[in-house]
């Protein structure tokens, strides 16, 4: 999910683009956003106000080599630490970065609530780093309670390097035979594709994979980037465990990014 003004008929999963030319990158926000997809105000650090803006940062080695994962909870919704294992993975597998790394703190909150507003000001309150030197910074949000602008989102995406997890969402769309812990890991990789800008973010595929009623999102039911993966009403949208990985299109566009031809 990312973030700005979303259409009114988006459609968010309980939870929840950089472009080189000014002129896309204006019709981009100008386009209707659905899924999990939020733009936001412009923040001092920030690559550009809209997700997956930073993609290149976040791909590429030449201008930082490494990245860090900078996480703060709401005391009681820590990160599951193999939900952080598998990300770190993916961010392994999919960019040039010779090193991740991962810095929590845990805060008290009594909302259980947030808008996107709150969310902003939130992580503009506790975080610490940003980009800077060799390192790229990615924020980790936390959160107890529900997204109040799309009660039904687990996670969301926004400005270029930021990310909300909504836990307790994630927990109780937990459902028999699939875990928390296995939507958790779902999610936080889906969210992680959209800040690299999957899928269409500010880019054109060369792979027809972009699902027409889910902006954004893939068509591929077996691509941790399908739609459903981060719908509170994933159970009823999936057959199992829902998917962690990329497929092969997404991969391809990822790699296509990294050598500059998307």
């Amino acid at each position: 999910m990312s973030a700005d003004a979303p259409a009114p008929d988006a459609k968010f999963p309980r939870h929840s683009r950089t472009v080189n030319v000014k002129i896309v990158f204006v019709l981009a926000l100008l386009l209707p956003l659905a899924g999990c997809l939020h733009d936001s105000k412009l923040g001092p650090f920030d690559c550009e106000p809209s997700t997956g803006a930073c993609r290149y940062e976040i791909l590429r080695g030449d201008s930082y080599d490494k990245l860090l994962l900078e996480i703060n909870y709401v005391e009681g919704n820590a990160p599951d630490s193999t939900a952080l294992d598998l990300v770190k993975q993916r961010i392994s597998e999919t960019t040039e970065k010779s090193s991740i790394s991962v810095k929590q703190h845990a805060f008290g909150s009594d909302d259980d609530s947030y808008t996107l507003d709150e969310v902003m000001v939130i992580e503009d309150r506790e975080r610490t780093r940003h980009k800077g030197g060799d390192t790229f910074v990615v924020h980790l949000l936390y959160l107890n309670g529900e997204y109040a602008d799309n009660p039904d989102a687990l996670g969301v995406a926004y400005r270029g390097s930021s990310i909300v997890i909504f836990k307790e969402q994630i927990e109780d769309a937990a459902f028999l035979f699939v875990s928390a812990q296995d939507i958790e890991k779902a999610v936080l990789v889906h969210e992680y594709g959209h800040l690299v800008a999957l899928v269409n973010i500010g880019y054109t595929s060369p792979h027809d994979h972009e699902d027409p009623d889910h902006p954004g999102h893939s068509t591929n039911d077996e691509s941790v980037m399908y739609w459903a993966v981060e719908s509170v009403d994933l159970g009823n949208q999936l057959a199992g465990e829902p998917p962690n990985q990329f497929d092969s299109d997404d991969l391809d566009d990822l790699q296509r990014m990294r050598e500059g031809t998307l």
